[in-house]
């Protein structure tokens, strides 16, 4: 299950009420967290702080959209214990990205220096509820 970020919420409510437009992103990046990332998705980010390639959508339907092709953070940096995810409209670290949604794992994931973190085709759900 995912967690829509305050900063989507508020787009959201903003764009429906005629306030202002949300433009949506051009990408949208993962990052991985060792514990809940906290509605603004910066609390427990994971040591390799690396961030995914583009994540590719389907089209919603009955309010959720999955991904259309798998994701990779590859050879991770750092030994972690991976919890929970969020996903960001950039990738560029330098406080000017905005998190969108954020989510535990089913089952954490236990990294050693150069593996890979891997999300396979349609198993990253992001829903509305």
């Amino acid at each position: 299950m995912t967690s829509m970020a305050n900063y989507v919420e508020n787009k959201l409510v903003d764009h429906a009420l005629g306030t202002s437009a949300f433009t949506m992103p051009a990408v949208v990046h993962l990052q991985m967290h060792s514990g809940a990332p906290g509605e603004a998705g910066t609390a427990n980010v994971a040591t390799d702080t690396s961030t995914s390639a583009d994540i590719a959508f389907g089209a919603a339907s009955g309010g959720a959209a999955s991904n259309t092709g798998a994701i990779t953070i590859a050879a991770v940096s750092a030994t972690q214990v991976i919890t929970h995810i969020s996903l960001w409209d950039g990738s560029t670290g330098s406080g000017t990205d905005n998190c969108l949604f954020t989510a535990a794992l089913a089952a954490s994931v236990s990294l050693v220096s150069g593996d890979d973190f891997q999300i396979a085709i349609g198993d990253l759900d992001v829903t509305f509820t």
